[in-house]
């Protein structure tokens, strides 16, 4: 979702390809990903060779004590801070430049159709919407918006409400792909809705406006991307007094997509289920045709339950003859259905019945993730295959933590791009 974020003020650029990316190496470059979950820190070093794989250099993660961060807000940023000085020193010190996610549970997405006229002129446009018509569940919103079809797609342009100027233009890459759009979605703590084109760059312009009515042509569709200016400044903060420099921001599904895209098995013919999950939410994305149709957010409860005082005699006669799994399995059950009602809103609310989905691609740190994975192939009735691919260099022992690191990964893959 967000793919780029200047110090400056304002969401920038989308994700590029990741061909593009790799022309803009030099011989070996560095490039750092960093994820903030409510539970931990993950960091990832990758060398990007010009004639070779992609190779992990590092990985390392930093456990957070509860209440630092609590649903996306950075609540204690000294310790937070720390944390990141923390991994800093472990990686090379060869870039200070790092691609991070900001989390989705905390991002407004949303679907606008606009009159298909210039960049500059659209620009005008969106900011008067965002000021009289747009309505959004935060104040001081950063936001940016893309066009996504019509003439001058995929230009983007960064804005905040304290400050209505143009703060990065640039032309995105042209897809190989396009389909049409899935309308408005608006995105909250329990849904974000996507639909981004093309396979590579993810952008790209609509046959819709050929093949379509001839009123499509006048009409251009834009996706509105905000989030509140109090988190962006968190995360950025807590960044910079750890002596790193923010490159981009984006969200959960991009990332993995763009792993997704360097693995052999990458389907993009078909209909994809994407998953992370850790103690306490779960982002559930699907990607059709190369394209991400939807992603949501939900909470889940993997993690584990703290110690008690002494239990009663009762309590005790009681954990005796109880299931210790039971409750383990009943978050699976619950995760189970929340996927359901994904698919299913994704077959017959957006009216997608033909499509069927050919497999779910699992990452996330939760413990025990390859119980969830049989638990949910057996609930689900669906392929489901844990993240990893042999086209990264990766030590020996690192297949069983590439699901962990997979988010750090895919923004690590970014390479010098913002």
């Amino acid at each position: 979702m967000l793919s780029g974020f200047i110090e400056k003020g304002g969401m920038v650029t989308m994700p590029n390809r990741f061909s593009s990316i790799v022309q803009l190496f030099s011989p070996v470059t560095s490039s750092l990903g960093l994820e903030i979950t409510d539970s931990s820190i993950k960091m990832t070093e990758l060398r990007l060779h010009k004639s070779k794989p992609p190779e992990i250099k590092a990985y390392h993660v930093e456990k957070l004590p509860k209440k630092a961060v609590e649903d996306g807000r950075i609540l204690e940023p000294v310790t937070v801070t720390r944390a990141l000085q923390t991994l800093t020193a472990r990686v090379s010190q060869k870039t200070k430049f790092v691609h991070m996610v900001l989390p989705s549970q905390a991002i407004m997405v949303r679907f606008l159709k606009f009159p298909d006229i210039a960049h500059k002129d659209l620009v005008r446009l969106v900011d008067f919407e965002m000021k009289h018509h747009i309505h959004l569940p935060f104040d001081q919103p950063v936001y940016d918006f893309v066009k996504m079809n019509g003439t001058e797609a995929g230009r983007l342009t960064g804005h905040s409400s304290r400050r209505q100027k143009k703060i990065v233009h640039n032309k995105l890459p042209e897809a190989s792909k396009s389909d049409d759009l899935f309308g408005q979605a608006a995105a909250s703590k329990e849904s974000v809705g996507l639909d981004l084109k093309g396979v590579d760059g993810l952008f790209g312009d609509s046959r819709q406006a050929e093949e379509g009515p001839q009123v499509e042509k006048t009409q251009c569709e834009v996706m509105l991307v905000a989030a509140p200016r109090e988190l962006v400044d968190e995360y950025m903060h807590a960044v910079k007094a750890a002596n790193l420099k923010v490159s981009s921001l984006e969200i959960k599904a991009l990332s993995l997509y763009r792993v997704i895209e360097y693995m052999d098995f990458a389907d993009k013919q078909g209909t994809l289920l994407v998953l992370d999950i850790n103690e306490r939410l779960a982002d559930m994305s699907i990607f059709h045709d190369g394209m991400l149709k939807i992603t949501r957010t939900v909470p889940v409860s993997f993690s584990e339950k703290e110690e008690g005082g002494a239990a009663s005699d009762i309590d005790q006669l009681f954990a005796a003859f109880s299931d210790p799994d039971a409750d383990f399995r009943g978050s699976c059950g619950d995760l189970a259905h929340e996927l359901e009602r994904l698919m299913n809103f994704y077959r017959y609310t957006l009216n997608n019945r033909s499509q069927e989905f050919s497999r779910l691609v699992l990452a996330g740190d939760v413990g025990r993730l390859n119980e969830i994975a049989g638990l949910l192939r057996e609930r689900l009735q669906l392929e489901i295959t844990m993240f990893y691919t042999e086209r990264v260099q990766v030590q020996n022992m690192f297949q069983d933590l590439f699901p962990v690191y997979a988010v750090p990964i895919g923004l690590a893959l970014r390479g010098n791009s913002t």
